[in-house]
């Protein structure tokens, strides 16, 4: 649950406080708890939040892709359904912003 909070605290600290830098090391700190605690049904939540809305404030759109699919199977596989639209369309979104064509990406792993 603790990786929940930060990832809300890192989305509040980005959009709300305009502090980019603790957003994102919020973020990065959620990611590791989820990924430290196997926290099964956290973790979709957190993959897909940081892909979708903390990552690209200071890496490359092109880093959040593997992230995004981490989250993708993730929410597949723990029925949470909404983050897998979420992360779907995200994904597609940002290959298409890194110039990767939409049939590369089925294969992309």
């Amino acid at each position: 649950a603790s990786a929940h909070v930060y990832i809300c605290y890192a989305i509040l600290a980005c959009n709300l406080l305009k502090d980019v830098d603790t957003g994102v090391e919020f973020g990065q700190l959620a990611l590791q708890v989820a990924i430290k605690l196997d926290a099964k049904t956290v973790r979709p939540d957190v993959l897909s939040v940081a892909g979708l809305f903390i990552l690209h404030r200071k890496f490359p759109m092109q880093d959040t892709l593997p992230r995004l699919q981490e989250g993708y199977v993730a929410a597949l596989e723990v029925g949470k359904l909404e983050f897998v639209g979420y992360t779907a369309y995200k994904f597609c979104l940002n290959s298409y912003w890194c110039g990767i064509p939409i049939f590369r990406t089925r294969t992309r792993k």
